[in-house]
């Protein structure tokens, strides 16, 4: 889909529910944030995002335990999903999408089995929802950037479409059918 339109499609779910979203990048490094800003009047629905693109970062701002981070690698779908919950809750958002991954040149001292291009998307829907996926990319390291961005919005907007019902019911909002849920 369009870069617009998926845009438009986010910001029309998020304003006529009336819920906020806030995101989490590391190997984006804002360019998710930027996406979203392009948007005129993306503040009514968009509160802000964490770019935690070292450990420590993650650490620090996303509130990230010692534990988990000695635990799990950075690129990992367990990780994106950290990421998602604690940002939700410290953006104080509805919905928080995240992105983390592996653009190159090198491994920086990944596992062996991330590769050059494997990016891993979350969306928290709420603190007990989340959703996530990997995908890999080809390219240069801005190329893989580049296509994560535009990937985490895509994922965004189809998350919500499909999953417009929960989101109604884990915030409480009447369901209906073609149109967003509005207030009970």
């Amino acid at each position: 889909m369009d870069k617009n339109l998926t845009m438009e499609v986010i910001a029309g779910f998020f304003r006529s529910n009336r819920l906020k979203l806030s995101t989490a990048e590391s190997i984006t490094a804002g360019l998710v944030s930027a996406g979203i800003t392009t948007l005129p009047g993306a503040s009514t629905f968009y509160q802000g995002g964490f770019v935690a693109y070292t450990r420590s970062a993650k650490k620090k701002m996303l509130k990230i335990s010692r534990p988990f981070l000695i635990r799990e690698t950075p690129y990992s779908l367990k990780f994106a999903e950290k990421m998602a919950l604690n940002a939700r809750k410290l953006g104080c958002a509805h919905v928080c999408l995240a992105v983390t991954g592996l653009a190159g040149p090198g491994n920086d001292n990944s596992p062996q089995e991330v590769l050059v291009g494997d990016v891993f998307f979350a969306i928290a829907l709420s603190n007990r929802y989340v959703i996530s996926r990997k995908e890999i990319f080809p390219g240069n390291r801005e190329e893989i950037r580049t296509k994560a961005a535009a990937a985490a919005l895509e994922f965004l907007r189809e998350t919500l479409e499909q999953n417009q019902t929960l989101i109604c019911q884990i915030y409480k909002k009447k369901v209906s059918r073609l149109q967003p849920c509005a207030e009970k």
